[in-house]
This record gives structure tokens, sequence and C-alpha cells, in this order.
């Protein structure tokens, strides 16, 4: 009865790697049918290689249809080139009253000779209650017709600046200095941000925000002050790396994965796997692996690199000397790799190996690699290393600190080298409490809790597919998801179930706040995102489909 729950479970997440895989490949994914796409729209700032169109998505009473030059009657319009925010004046620090789509046109009724933008009649979606707005006028964004007599239009008075809620010592960008938090997330291959109330219990969004269209968005990476955000587009099997600010301004490729100095046998292509921010937030970290395509399988280069944002491209630590994994404390990286575990200066300078093991049995093209989780306060790095042979009955699982000087420290050992293989071991955020699941029990898999020094191990609940999916930042409290639904844990208390209709499950979820999350929850290929609290309460962010890659800037 073990071994057959055991190969249930290895099918599982065999299953669930597929399914990741369906969101975040290389190719592109239409939208299905029925979806509600947030209103998209544009940064009116400069790009530095230009914003590349989205397909056709609408046609709208009183517009052209998308993609369609509108007719020339000899009346004044402007045609939207991108997606594009409409004001209520001429710029950027004025409210976003509308949009336009590609394609879209709108009447002219004026010009700002200071700023360029046109004033326009609203579009029909602005629901009547805005007749004349403003919309940039910058090449890259419009193209005019018939405007050589339009009047001058008057300005309206710019808007009164609102005070923050939580000031910050530097000027921040206006999107993050009116926000408690920052919510950005992919939707249809496309980068988009929310500001986020983390004052509310579960928490809320505001009015999302097109940033970005620049070829099939697949991961994005928050700046420690959440004024900039890295993310990784896809085009033609290609990887690119790009940095926007966190208002759509400035949208820069750093680096393509063609242009990284690797030799990539035949048939295999390279690829980012693991990306980080510099805490100084000038530059950013990542390492690389080289994946077939042709089939399963892949190379680890174990090298570790640094990318300063005007472009420059450092290797730290050159290929072979480096890791696949890594986490950043202070001015050191810790970084693991298939046999071992190092630690180097942010510079590559002390590169010292601080554990090493043999090469583990996964039965199968899988590379066992110890994950690393960074405590809270920076200050010490935790993994977990199964022997070996980690699929015999007597195989053991080892646990490990390594703080951010000195030795690191042997911590208990669990009787299970499948727990280390597939228990996801997940420290709370201070390292006080430990969770991990054993797929081996006979009624399903069980959660166990421990010290966070592995010891005092205990069952808290057994189910069915059951995945631990994170601690509170009081760990206090936790998130697990069951076969049907998911589960908020409390230490010493009772586990509250929370169900999901129609065959829904959760893929994966974050802690914002001691008593609040944000889960992403749905089917295959139809994912969204939702909020949620201790008390089960949940409430729906984003309905939009494929959005199951998200991150969250805080304060």
């Amino acid at each position: 009865m073990r071994l057959r729950s055991l190969w249930g479970f290895i099918g599982l997440l065999g299953m669930l790697g597929l399914a990741c895989n369906a969101f975040a490949g290389s190719g592109g994914l239409e939208p299905e049918a029925g979806l509600t796409l947030p209103p998209p729209v544009v940064a009116e700032t400069p790009t530095a290689e230009g914003v590349s169109g989205l397909a056709a998505t609408a046609t709208l009473a009183g517009t052209a249809v998308v993609g369609t030059p509108a007719p020339n009657t000899g009346e004044p319009l402007v045609t939207a080139l991108v997606d594009l925010n409409v004001r209520s004046g001429p710029g950027v620090i004025y409210d976003r009253v509308s949009f336009l789509l590609k394609g879209e046109s709108a009447p002219v009724i004026g010009q700002d000779p200071n700023t360029g933008w046109w004033k326009i009649v609203c579009p029909p979606r602005a629901g009547g209650s805005v007749a004349e707005c403003w919309v940039s006028g910058g090449t890259q964004y419009t193209q005019a017709i018939n405007v050589a007599g339009v009047p001058v239009a008057v300005a309206p008075p710019t808007p009164t600046p609102v005070p923050t809620q939580t000031p910050t010592p530097e000027a921040q960008s206006d999107v993050v200095a009116e926000l408690s938090g920052l919510l950005a997330y992919v939707g249809d291959g496309r980068l988009f941000i929310a500001p986020l109330n983390l004052t509310t219990d579960p928490v809320t969004i505001g009015s999302p925000q097109l940033i970005t269209t620049n070829g099939f968005v697949n991961r994005i990476y928050l700046s420690p002050n959440g004024r900039q955000i890295a993310y990784v587009s896809v085009s033609d099997e290609t990887e690119i790396l790009r940095v926007v600010n966190a208002d759509g301004s400035n949208d820069q490729q750093l680096l393509q994965t063609t242009n990284i100095p690797v030799v990539v046998p035949d048939g295999m292509r390279l690829t980012f796997k693991q990306i980080a921010w510099h805490p100084d937030e000038n530059s950013l970290f990542f390492t690389t692996e080289m994946v077939s395509d042709e089939g399963p399988g892949s190379q680890l280069p174990l090298d570790f690199w640094q990318l300063t944002l005007d472009g420059t491209l450092t290797p730290v630590l050159p290929a072979g000397q480096g890791g696949v994994n890594f986490a950043i404390i202070g001015n050191q990286v810790i970084l693991s790799h298939p046999r071992g575990v190092l630690r180097a200066n942010l510079d590559g300078s002390g590169r010292t190996e601080l554990i090493a093991f043999p090469l583990v049995n996964t039965a199968s093209e899988w590379f066992f690699i110890p994950e690393l989780q960074v405590t809270e306060d920076k200050t010490a790095v935790y993994t977990a290393i199964p022997d070996a042979e980690p699929l015999t009955p007597e195989s053991t699982t080892a646990l490990w600190r390594i703080p951010t000087t000195g030795d690191p420290e042997p911590l208990a050992t669990i009787p299970s080298g499948i727990i280390g293989l597939f228990g996801g071991l997940t420290w709370s955020p201070g390292g006080t409490n430990l969770a991990f699941t054993d797929p081996q029990d006979e009624d399903g898999s069980s959660l166990k809790l421990a010290s966070g020094t592995g010891e005092g191990v205990s069952v808290y609940a057994v189910a069915d597919n059951l995945t631990f999916l994170g601690w509170s930042p009081d760990e206090r409290h936790f998130l697990y998801r069951v076969a049907t639904g998911f589960v908020v844990g409390t230490m010493g208390g009772d586990p509250l179930e929370v169900p999901l209709p129609g065959g829904r499950t959760v893929l994966n979820a974050r802690w914002l706040t001691p008593t609040s999350y944000i889960l992403v929850s749905g089917i295959s290929g139809a994912w969204d995102l939702q909020s949620g609290n201790v008390a089960g309460i949940l409430v729906p962010l984003v309905t939009e489909g494929e959005t199951a890659v998200f991150d969250i800037w805080t304060p």
C-alpha cells in the first residue's frame, strides 16, 4: 500500500510539472472564450525598442475595428498604435479615465501645445461620465490625421497630490508612492500591475494596468523597493530579460539568452534558471540551465552571473564554479548544485564549499539540487539533503542551517530520504518551525510539523494530494492543498478546510500579512488570483486565465 501511494505521488508530480509547463512555456497562449480581461492600458513613456502590438481583442461602438485603419473622412482623428491610457488632462499626472485599444480611433477636438497631447471625445467605454479627455501625442503611441486646424485646448488644473498612507524616505514612482503594496502578474502573456491594499482583510487590489506587451512574459521579479520590475519574455524559443519601471516607463531589454557566452550543444537551448535582484537594486543575479528541444533532459552549466541595469554582464562564478539554486544574504551568496552547497562573496571572491554529498539517485533524468530557504532577517539559510539512495527503506534526510559567517550547522536527521526528495520541507520565516509532507502514509500524504531544528515531529493532517503551501509571517498559520481545496492550519489549533467548487484546485499561494494571503486557483489553462484570510473568506482579484505567474511588493 505504501509503495502504491509513493508511486502515485511521483506520478502526480509529473502531471503538475506538465501543468506548470502549460502556462510557463515558450509559446504564446490564446485567450479562452468567456474570460474577462481587465482594461488593458500602457504608460505614455517611450521604450527603448518601441512597443509591440497586441492581437485584436474587441470592437466597440464608435471606434474603428482593432487593427483596421480609420476611414479618412476629413474629420480630425487620432488612432492608437498601442493599447493606450486616456486621461483627464495632458499628462501622466492626470487621472486615467479610459483607454484606447490598438487600432481604435477617436475624434480630436484640440491640442495642448506644451505637451503635444490631443484632446479627444472620450471612448464610449468611459460610460458617459466624461465627455472629453486626453491622449498622448507621441508618434510611438498615436497617429493623427486632419489635425492642422484643430484649436489650442486649455489644460485643466493639475490634480492635487494625495498624501501617501505610508510615506517613504525617498521619492518613488507615482504608482508605488500611492500604495501600501503592489501586485504584478501575467495575464495572457502580458505584464499587469495593480495597487495592493494591505489594510483590508482579505487584501484587495485597485484597477489593473497593462505595463508591457513585449513578448510572452513567463516570469516577473519586483525590486526590493517596488520601483522596478524585471521580467522574462519569450520570443522564438529565446528568453529575454527586461526591466521596466513600476509606472510602465523606461522598458528596456537587458539581455537575451543567445548572447550569454555559454557553449550550448546542438538540440539544446539556454534558459535563465533563477533570477534575483541585488540588494542595492542596481543589478540582477542569475544562473542558467540548458534544456533539450527534443524531449526531457537538461544540462547545468553551474554558473553565477551579475547583470547591471546598463546591460553589463559579468561571470561572477564561471561555468563549473557556481551553482543552480542560490540565496543572497548580505554581501554573500549561497549556491547549491548536484553535489554540494557553497558560499562566495558577491564579487566571486572567497568561494568555499560548505557541504559535499554524493549524487542523489532520483531514478529519473532529474537532478536533485538542494532548495535554499533564507530567514526573514537574512541571517541564515536552511536546506535539506537526502541520502544518495533516497528510495531505500533505511535512507534519511539531513537538515542544515548555514549562517552568514562560520561553518554550516548540522541539525536533526529525518528517517526518510523520500521526504528530502519529495517532501517539500519548508521552514517558517524566522526558522522557528518546519513543515514537510510524507508521501508514504497508507491513507494519503501526511503533513508533519517540527521545530526549526527538525526535532519534535508530529502529524498535523493526513489527506490525498496534500501539498504544503507556506507559512504566515508571524509563523502562527500555514496553508496546504488537499484534493477538494485548501486548508488553513494553525499552530496548536484545528485545521479549517476551504473547499473549491467545480474541480478547481490551488496551484500556488503566498502570505501577505499574518492573516491574509493570495492564492492561484482554478483549472489548468484557466488560473485566477484570489485573496483569502485565516477565516477562509475568499475575494476574487483577477479573473483572466493563465494568471499563475505573479509577484508582490510590500513595504
